[in-house]
Formats: structure tokens, C-alpha cells, sequence
């Protein structure tokens, strides 16, 4: 009889425990997180603890009976040494306490500048390292519209969805992001991490829209990005480049794009593949395609380059582990040429190529092969090649050496503009120049520099070359 009634008195003792702490939380809670004391110490703790000064504008706090938060508030502002540093409009948030887990965040518009929390951060470096994060628990996220200051970037989205479908994903959408300030905000980061020079500052005045369509369980990322009316301007030379839309795909961590676009006044072709996106060991591999005709040229080159009909080029490319690897082809039909001032290629009456291969790996960029061929039903000949040396100081790239030699024997009229003073003939040789070279792109030190400084090795033999001497008439002809 005694353990029945310290049952009943314990279980109703239980139950009214459980009755008090649920209408605590369904009652009591909210009206105290609702009233003005409270949201006053709350902005209090916050300012004395960060130096951040919120304020809030009719801020309602609920708990329904599945003990299910929701919060809303017409508008949050934040404050960083009297300046607005984010600001929240129509900001709603839903949570499960049961789970102790968010479900929900929506914004009609969010505004956040990052610079303005630059006193907060100070002077301390922090790592951006590689850290386990998994998007499986983030919250389903909407916003319609995102403004973020970087840097005195200014960057817009129109609509932010991040939300878990009926599979278990999560799906990432970003519309209409531009595009330029997005690529800023990249090479800025990017900038800050590594100073050394990046492959987007080989352009400018980007232009263009991105939208993402993503969807990402279990460190598998699958979607589309696609990209509108994308546009640059290459800084050497300032020649347009347009693509009116380009389409990305991943799937399963593998990003594949192909796009057709303008180059200046030609048509581009640019394909690509990332494989293991989300690593930072992953691998970059690409291909353009285009062509330099005369009027191109002869619109965007200097005055000193010119082309004869038109010279197809091709690019290939691959980075691994920061180290760049890049095949360029020239194609030249026959009857084309490419010039600069008084030099030119020469042998226009077969088909040929010029073939060079660049590998970097932190300031050194390797010439790794270079050579110019005749083409034979499809049987590519090599003419003269060599290799090369190059280390970057002080952002510019400094020649160290090249070598040049003939494949056997060549034909004279392979020495472009030389050919002129030759008739016929044939030439072997193995030429080396050692340091000094930037007298060969710096044609004003020849007034200041001794011929043999250019430390010179030329070994050659000739074969059937008979050399006109010009006066202003031939008068006679050498004969080797």
C-alpha cells in the first residue's frame, strides 16, 4: 500500500514536472525572449563580448506543441564601429527542438559586408585549410536576394536555395550571379593566399551571369552551371572573347564543358574536364581551339605581326598539383605565313606546324620541346627543334636558354627572310645560347652589348647552297 501511493505520488510528481517544463517552453519562454529587457541584455552581451551592436525590429519568438521554434524578425541590422556591417530583411528561422537541429532559414534580403568585420578579425592570419564539413546538415536555406561587399567587391545574387529533396540531397541553387564580381572576389582570395600571379589576370572586364543548379549527398556532387552572355578581354593584346551561353555538367565530382564562342573576329572552341572537383588534388585538363586570319591580326596584333591567308592554332592543357602543363599547335596550310618585321617562316608551299610544349612548376617554366614541321600526308616531319629554360623574377619571365637544331638536313628556305639571299641549298646545325638571351627580346641592348657576349655555340655544315651577293644588281654567286 505504501510503494502503491510513492508510485502515484512519484508519477504525478513526474507528470507534473513534464506539464510545468512544456509550458515553460510554450508559454513563458517566448514571452520573455520577446520582451524588450531581454532582447536589450541580449544586445548588451553581444556588444561588451564582440564590439558588434545589433539592432532588432519586431522580433517574434514561438514554440508550437511539437516543440517546433520559429522565429521572425522584420529587420536585423549589425554594427561594426558605427558602420552597418549586415543588414536582414524579413529574416525567418525554423528549428526542431527535439532534434536540436535547424530546418529552415529564409531572408527576403540579406546584406553582408565582410570588410567592415575586418577590426574584429585584426591582424591574425587564419588557415583556410581542408576541414570535414558535411552539407547533409545544414539547414535548407532560401534567400531572394544576396549582397556581399569583399574587398570592395560588390557581389549579387538574385536567389539563393539550398534545401533536401525526397532523395536526400542537397540542392544548392545560386540565379544570375555576375560574373565579374564573382571572379573578383576569387583572384582576391586567391591573391591572399599566393601572391604569384593566377591565370585570370591574363584578362579583364569580365562580364556575364552564372546560375547554379547543384545537388551534393554524401561528398558526391552532381548538376549544372550555366553560364550566359560570359565575356572578357585578354590584357595582352586586349582581344574580345564571348561566349553567348556555356553549359557546365558534374557528375559524380567530374565537371565537363564544351563551348563554342568568339575570339576577336573568329570562332573559338573551348573543351574541358575537372575530375575530383571537391579535392584539392584535383586535375584540370582542356583544349582550344580558334584560328588567326589577316584581319584579325591586322585588327588586334601589332602593326610588326602580320598573317598571310590563315594559320588554325590549337591549345592543350592540363594542371596537376599547381603544375601547368600546356601543348600549343600552330597549322599552316600551304600558301600561309606568319611574319614579324622582316622575319617570316617560310616553306609556303608545303604544309606545316609549329609545335611547342611549356611546362611550370613554380617560377621555372620549362621549354620542354619546340619544332617546326612539314606535314606530309598526315606524317608530321620535324625540321628544326630544341628545348628551352625560363624563370620567372619579379613577375616577368626571364630567358636562362634555348637550343635550336636542324632534324639532319634542312632546307635553307626554312630560315624565312634569310631565304631571300639564298638559292637552294640545304644546312645542318646545332646552335645553344647560355644566359643573355633578353638581348633577343630587347633588341635596343645590341647598341650596348658586344656581339660575342651573347655566349653563342653554332656548329654547321652546308650542302648545295649557292648565295647570291646582291649590289644592285646580282653580279656573282657563292657557291658552298
Amino acid at each position: 500500500m505504501v510503494y502503491k501511493k510513492i508510485l502515484v505520488w512519484v508519477t504525478l510528481s513526474v507528470f507534473i514536472l513534464v506539464v510545468g517544463i512544456y509550458s515553460l517552453l510554450l508559454f513563458v519562454i517566448p514571452e520573455i525572449i520577446n520582451s524588450k529587457s531581454f532582447t536589450g541584455l541580449v544586445e548588451q552581451f553581444v556588444f561588451k563580448k564582440t564590439g558588434i551592436g545589433i539592432f532588432v525590429q519586431n522580433q517574434n519568438f514561438s514554440i508550437n506543441s511539437n516543440l517546433r521554434i520559429e522565429l521572425k524578425i522584420e529587420k536585423l541590422i549589425l554594427n561594426c564601429e558605427n558602420k552597418k556591417a549586415a543588414e536582414i530583411d524579413k529574416f525567418k528561422l525554423n528549428a526542431d527542438l527535439k532534434k536540436f537541429a535547424l530546418d529552415k532559414i529564409y531572408a527576403e534580403s540579406v546584406y553582408i559586408d565582410i570588410d567592415s568585420f575586418k577590426p574584429l578579425i585584426g591582424k591574425k592570419k587564419h588557415s583556410y585549410a581542408h576541414k570535414n564539413f558535411n552539407l547533409n546538415k545544414f539547414p535548407d536555406l532560401l534567400i531572394k536576394k544576396l549582397t556581399i561587399v569583399y574587398h570592395g567587391i560588390n557581389m549579387q545574387s538574385d536567389r539563393i536555395d539550398v534545401i533536401k529533396n525526397n532523395s536526400g540531397e542537397t540542392v544548392i541553387q545560386l540565379i544570375e550571379i555576375p560574373v565579374n564580381t564573382l571572379l573578383s572576389a576569387v583572384l582576391y582570395f586567391q591573391k591572399s593566399q599566393d601572391p604569384k600571379k593566377k591565370f585570370l589576370e591574363n584578362f579583364k572586364e569580365y562580364g556575364g551571369k552564372l546560375s547554379l543548379d547543384l545537388r551534393y549527398k554524401n561528398n558526391v556532387l552532381n548538376g549544372n552551371i550555366r553560364a550566359v552572355d560570359l565575356r572578357a578581354v585578354t590584357v595582352l593584346f586586349e582581344v574580345p572573347l564571348i561566349f553567348q551561353n556555356a553549359e557546365f555538367t558534374i557528375s559524380d565530382n567530374v565537371l565537363r564543358s564544351e563551348a563554342a564562342g568568339i575570339f576577336g573576329t573568329e570562332k573559338i572552341e573551348h573543351s574541358l574536364i575537372i575530375t575530383d572537383i571537391l579535392s584539392s588534388s584535383r586535375e584540370v585538363n582542356g583544349s582550344v581551339k580558334s584560328t588567326l586570319s589577316e584581319g584579325m591580326v591586322q585588327k588586334y596584333l601589332p602593326q610588326n605581326i602580320k598573317i598571310k591567308k590563315f594559320v588554325p592554332i590549337k591549345v592543350d592543357y592540363n594542371i596537376t598539383n599547381k603544375k601547368v602543363d600546356v601543348r600549343y599547335y600552330l597549322y599552316l596550310p600551304p600558301k600561309a605565313d606568319i611574319f614579324y618585321g622582316n622575319a617570316y617562316l617560310g616553306l609556303r608551299k608545303k604544309e606545316r606546324r609549329f609545335y611547342a610544349r611549356t611546362y611550370k612548376d613554380g617560377d621555372y617554366l620549362y621549354l620542354k620541346n619546340y619544332n617546326y614541321s612539314i606535314i606530309n600526308d598526315s606524317v608530321v616531319k620535324n625540321i628544326i627543334l630544341g628545348t628551352g629554360l625560363f624563370i620567372s623574377q619579379n613577375g616577368h619571365l626571364t630567358p636562362q636558354w634555348i637550343t635550336c637544331t636542324t632534324n639532319g638536313f634542312a632546307p635553307v628556305s626554312v630560315t624565312g627572310s634569310f631565304g631571300r639571299y639564298v638559292q637552294g641549298g640545304k644546312f645542318r646545325g646545332n646552335f645553344s645560347t647560355v644566359i643573355l638571351l633578353k638581348l633577343i627580346f630587347r633588341p635596343s641592348l645590341w647598341t650596348q652589348t658586344l656581339l660575342p657576349a651573347c655566349c653563342l655555340i653554332w656548329k654547321s655544315k652546308f650542302r648545295g647552297l649557292q648565295m647570291p651577293y646582291y649590289m644592285p644588281k646580282p653580279l656573282k654567286t657563292w657557291r658552298i
